[in-house]
């Protein structure tokens, strides 16, 4: 299951619908269970279905067991700065492997490419 991500400066901030920051928020394309569950006409990549999980719950478990039967995705904030660093660690692990030559290009590059590439994916 692959996470969604919202980037800063790139997309809309997750709306969290009112559940606390400690909470797991999934999206589908079909009901999910979960703490607090709603729809959002405006769909996402995934679909119109939310479900947070409190951590503390305890049905917890059996939530994201569902969710994941589902097809449900994690939806997580993350900063740039984040991303950039992602981007850097997983150019230079292929560089560093010799599964990848860039040549002339930068790792700033690479995340610049990548970044660009995700204004074209909005996740919404």
């Amino acid at each position: 299951m692959n996470d969604i991500l919202f980037i800063e400066d790139f997309h809309k901030p997750l709306d969290r619908n009112g559940v606390p920051d400690t909470w797991e928020i999934y999206n589908a394309p079909r009901p999910l269970y979960g703490t607090k569950t709603w729809t959002n006409s405006q769909g996402m990549r995934s679909g119109w279905f939310f479900a947070a999980i409190d951590p503390d719950d305890q049905y917890a478990d059996r939530w994201r067991e569902e969710t994941r039967r589902l097809h449900g995705q994690l939806c997580v904030n993350v900063s740039r700065k984040t991303v950039e660093d992602w981007v850097q660690w997983y150019y230079k692990r292929l560089i560093d492997d010799g599964d990848l030559d860039i040549g002339e290009f930068t790792y700033k590059d690479w995340c610049n490419s990548y970044l660009t590439h995700l204004e074209d994916t909005e996740p919404y």
